[in-house]
């Protein structure tokens, strides 16, 4: 299942970095500028990726908070946390802005400061979603986190 990543297009330049970092670390990304084609019903695609992603990365900025769709993609999301009793919606701050509300208790990535820093929170954070094993491997010898191996 992909990762859908919300964002405000004024943000596609870092949010492009981050989706091809994660695509290096064998994620599946949804993302819309990959995924819509000519004729595409936008809402439609949109919509049936956001039911069927393993998570939402929401990516927080001044442009994103006050933008509709990202207010659409982000309830949506809340709604199936709601629904599924799960974490799916996973906060993305890449400069300060005001957080909405709903999400305003969540721990975020944060990439203000350091990428580096940021992208490993996020890998940290779809790891738990995405693949049960993948954080910690059981070996004969003993235990390896994915990140170092």
């Amino acid at each position: 299942m992909p990762i859908f990543i919300s964002y405000s297009r004024q943000d596609k330049s870092i949010v492009e970095k981050i989706a091809a970092h994660l695509v290096k670390h064998r994620a599946n990304i949804w993302i819309d500028e990959w995924e819509l084609d000519i004729g595409d019903s936008i809402v439609t695609k949109i919509q049936d990726a956001i039911e069927t992603s393993a998570a939402l990365l929401v990516v927080l900025s001044k442009a994103s908070v006050e933008s509709e769709w990202c207010k659409k993609e982000l309830t949506a999301g809340l709604v199936r946390e709601l629904e599924e009793k799960k974490v799916l919606v996973l906060p993305v701050l890449i400069e300060d802005c005001k957080i909405p509300l709903f999400i305003r208790d969540k721990k975020y990535a944060d990439f203000k400061i350091n990428f580096d820093f940021g992208f490993q929170s996020i890998l940290n954070g779809i790891s738990k979603i995405t693949n049960s094993d993948q954080d910690r491997l059981i070996k004969k010898d003993g235990y390896g986190d994915w990140s170092f191996e």
